[in-house]
Formats: C-alpha cells, structure tokens, sequence
C-alpha cells in the first residue's frame, strides 16, 4: 500500500485540479489513469492515493462526477 505525505498530496493535487478546471482533460471520452498521470508528472499509485486518501473518490468516481457537472452546467444555459 502507497502512502504519501502531505506535502506531496498537496503538490499532486494542484497539478491535478489545474489538469481538471484549465485544461478540462475529464472531457476526454476515453480518458485513463495513465494520460493523467502523464499529464501531470506522477505514477499511478500516488494519484490513486491522493483521491482515495485525500478526495474521498475512486479515479473514474471523480473523473464522472466531473463530467455530470459540466453537463448541469451546459444544461443551465
């Protein structure tokens, strides 16, 4: 099992909320675990940990409610 301190939770999640609310990358129909984590410079493990430990969600949890967000978004307009 994967443990990551805090100050490296902190720096995975910055790099991940900008790769989520700048660049939208939860839009991509077949988005995977590995393009995120290409994307933001880190392994697999220390992303699924920081939102199992830190977020409270499973990658395609969160990746999804992203994406229903956006659609009750456009859906408002």
């Amino acid at each position: 099992r994967v443990v990551i301190d805090k100050d490296t939770a902190g720096s995975i999640g910055e790099r991940f909320d900008r790769s989520m609310t700048t660049d939208k990358l939860y839009l991509k129909p077949a988005l995977t675990l590995d393009d995120i984590c290409r994307a933001i410079g880190t392994n697999k493990s220390y992303l699924s940990c920081y939102l199992n430990n830190y977020v409270g969600a499973t990658f395609y949890d969160y990746i999804n409610e992203l994406r229903i967000k956006d659609i009750a978004v456009i859906d408002k307009k």
